[in-house]
């Protein structure tokens, strides 16, 4: 299949560190996108930083993770060249992307209000924790913190033990998601008003965003409660949750009880099997069902129970994930050789278009690596890239 061009031609500049930036701005870069990274000569946090200290030849898997098909310039913004070479760079682009604190974009004299003079079509893309407000504007915002601000730990874990905050940045890779979509929708209405526009990205919304049904449940006067044990939430019919077998975990689907009863000929489900019970009497239905697959192996009550019906998975690790040929089959990751970590597994664009694949362009590119080929594309020479080097202007590779 041809590599994937949706956004071929589209140039985007990025002042993007940690998780959800760049994590947005690699979904643009995977579809075509000319995304150019813009970091300080120390490198962004993602570059300096790996959960687990995992850094194969040096190479950080948390960079990699979100590093790909972008170029990469260091730049020095303090010193008054680089930052007139990054006003270059933002003046002739599509879209200029960055999650520094309120207020410092302007202050470095790439403001949306400074950049729109003189490109008025620019789409221009703040991330932050909520927004603008000068009241919350410049309160913490980072993936736990708006799991506890918004009340999705609160929902998460049993009802007799503590909030739970998820295993997985998820605010962040969806607050990134949602920058990508809302680049892609301001380019589209661009091609049919000429009119470019700011976008705030907030990690609140995110969060909230992720809780859509739960939130509007609780929003208008039906509260939210963590689950009982054996259920992954408490607004669901029973049974529906993760529970023990004889051996190891299983997760139980919203099926029909009766399904459950023509699987198991178990009497003991016979006064559940009335509609309402699965709503009136969960508490009870979760406690029988606890009680039951503890009699058999996970893999036993699979192979007995799926033929009727019932939707049920053992609980694979990661690693077992990786492994399964049902995973395997949806054709999530590539395989690709990095010069410094050798090779690595990475997940692929989460999104298939019948138009294209995505391939890798340039993969976790190192600090500066094209400071002189975006430099000579914005019109400097040879010499001016030199003393640009030597002054500390730009990193000097």
């Amino acid at each position: 299949m041809a590599a994937l061009k949706i956004l071929d031609g589209i140039r985007v500049v990025s002042f993007t560190q940690h998780l959800l930036g760049p994590a947005g701005t690699q979904l643009l870069a995977d579809m075509g996108a000319d995304v150019i990274k813009v970091e300080a000569p120390k490198g962004a946090a993602e570059r300096n930083h790996a959960g687990l200290e995992a850094f194969p030849g040096g190479v950080s898997l948390y960079q990699v993770s979100t590093g790909r098909n972008y170029r990469d310039v260091a730049f020095n913004l303090k010193d008054p060249d680089a930052k007139e070479a990054a006003f270059k760079l933002v003046s002739g682009a599509d879209v200029v992307i960055e999650n520094f604190r309120p207020g410092v974009m302007d202050k470095l004299g790439l403001g949306y209000e400074t950049i729109k003079e003189v490109n008025p079509g620019i789409i221009y893309v703040s991330c932050n924790g909520y927004g603008d407000d000068p009241s919350v504007r410049d309160l913490p915002g980072q993936d736990l913190i708006m799991q506890a601000m918004t009340g999705l730990a609160d929902i998460t874990g049993s009802l007799d033990g503590p909030p739970v905050g998820v295993g997985s940045a998820i605010v962040d890779v969806h607050g990134g998601t949602l920058l990508a979509l809302g680049v892609v929708s301001a380019l589209f209405n661009r091609e049919r008003t000429n009119e470019g526009q700011r976008i705030n990205i907030t990690m609140a919304q995110a969060a909230m965003d992720l809780q859509l049904e739960p939130m509007t449940y609780s929003m208008n006067g039906y509260p939210v409660r963590r689950s009982g044990k054996g259920q992954t939430n408490g607004y669901s019919e029973a049974p529906y949750g993760i529970f023990k077998t004889k051996d190891d975990y299983i997760a139980l689907s919203v099926s029909p009880i009766k399904n459950y009863y023509e699987a198991l000929k178990d009497d003991r489900l016979l006064p559940y099997l009335d509609e309402r019970a699965v709503w009136d009497k969960r508490k009870e239905i979760v406690d029988l069902l606890k009680e039951i697959m503890l009699e058999k192996n996970t893999d036993e009550w699979v192979e007995m129970m799926r033929p009727y019906g019932i939707w049920m998975q053992r609980i694979n690790t990661q690693t077992g994930c990786h492994d399964n040929p049902i995973i395997k089959a949806v054709h999530a990751t590539v395989e690709t050789e990095h010069p410094r970590a050798g090779k690595l597994k990475l997940l692929k664009l989460p999104i298939n278009f019948g138009c294209g694949e995505m391939e890798i362009r340039y993969l976790a590119p190192e600090l500066g690596e094209h400071n002189a080929e975006i430099l000579r594309e914005l019109g400097y020479s040879d010499e001016q890239i030199k003393n640009m080097q030597e002054s500390g202007a730009v990193a000097s590779r």
